[in-house]
């Protein structure tokens, strides 16, 4: 069941007393700017997040073919990443998905697969903190093709997100 969203009540009562049908289809597609903007900012931040974890592997794979200089350099820009670009995008991208969680409700099928999902997402994003650890402390034991094949995990979590969040209409009717 929907909640009534930001419509004045004298217009609901005239639709109310006109067709209660038309007053109930009005009143669930008025959406208010602030749900507007917590969905636009939530969607920022995720391709930010998913942006950074593709892009990590690629940074990973940088320190079996570059010197010792370059390295620092390499190492210097994951740090920033990892901390400054891609952990407070995640964070952020998972408060306003409970915010909007807290909006529209637990409803749906396909909302505990994308929490799924997300859940995998955040433990790649762990995954790669641990990586930086190893390489600061030159432990990493796996090799390219494994950094080339490890970008491709965020890539397909977000399809998936994606392509269940566009989806939940249909799934719904299900």
């Amino acid at each position: 069941m929907r909640k009534i969203r930001s419509i004045p009540a004298a217009t609901l009562a005239a639709l109310a007393c006109s067709s209660p049908v038309l007053a109930h289809t009005a009143s669930l597609h008025l959406v208010s700017p602030l749900d507007i903007s917590v969905k636009i900012l939530h969607l920022t931040f995720m391709f930010l997040w998913v942006a950074g974890l593709v892009y990590l592997p690629g940074l990973f794979l940088a320190h079996s073919t570059t010197d010792k200089l370059n390295t620092e350099r390499v190492r210097a820009i994951e740090r920033t990443l990892f901390f400054w670009i891609t952990t407070p995008a995640g964070v952020l991208t998972i408060i306003l998905g409970i915010w909007l969680t807290g909006i529209h409700g637990f409803e749906g099928g396909w909302l505990p697969v994308k929490l799924l999902l997300v859940s995998l997402l955040v433990l790649f994003h762990l995954y790669c903190g641990r990586v930086i650890f190893r390489v600061r402390h030159e432990r990493s034991s796996h090799g390219p093709l494994f950094f080339r094949m490890l970008k491709q995990i965020p890539l397909f979590l977000l399809v998936l997100v994606v392509l269940l969040a566009v989806a939940k209409p249909i799934l719904a009717h299900l």
